[in-house]
């Protein structure tokens, strides 16, 4: 893969069950530290991923009305595909076109 190129993106529908703040620190060697917010998600499509679990780690600040924080919402977006083969958790960066379905 070259630099023009992307990873494909997946299209999921998903609920969302929880947002914690402060949920994962990064210390670092000079002594500081960060904090990152999460949601906790409940993938309801593709039908291939639904019930599975995925945790996003906010790496930028999440504003009071965002879709993120809106437990119990439905969510539509595209991840980066590579994001979803690791694992359970992955960052807000490789999200994209998030939109609520359905309010709380």
């Amino acid at each position: 893969m070259n630099d023009t190129e992307t990873d494909p993106a997946v299209d999921l529908r998903a609920r969302v069950l929880a947002y914690i703040p402060n949920s994962l620190m990064d210390h670092f060697s000079d002594g500081s530290h960060r904090a990152f917010d999460a949601t906790t998600l409940e993938i309801l499509d593709p039908p291939a991923l639904r019930h599975r679990r995925l945790t996003i780690h906010h790496d930028h600040a999440v504003a009071a009305g965002s879709p993120w924080r809106a437990v119990g919402s439905i969510l539509r977006f595209a991840i980066d595909a590579n994001l979803l083969d690791g694992g359970a958790e992955a960052f807000a960066a490789g999200t994209h076109n998030v939109r609520m379905e359905s309010p709380t």
